[in-house]
């Protein structure tokens, strides 16, 4: 069994921005999620890319006011 390293590890109270940061700095498909040191839970890149593509279509910009490159 492997140790954890600080860099695998995100606190549950972390929100999505540093998840995102720490995922690609770190070039990691997941991260494991701890409270006091014990592990809660695993964050996916998938879970990220479906949080990312929800808040990008529940926005309040329509199509139509969208000013792309």
């Amino acid at each position: 069994m492997q140790r954890m390293s600080v860099d695998e590890c995100i606190d549950y109270r972390a929100g999505l921005e540093p998840a995102i940061h720490q995922l690609t700095r770190e070039n990691l498909r997941s991260l494991l999620v701890v409270r006091d040191g014990d592990i809660i839970g695993i964050l996916r890149l998938s879970d990220v890319f479906a949080a990312v593509y929800h808040t990008m279509t529940e926005s309040s910009i329509g199509e139509d006011e969208y000013e792309g490159p």
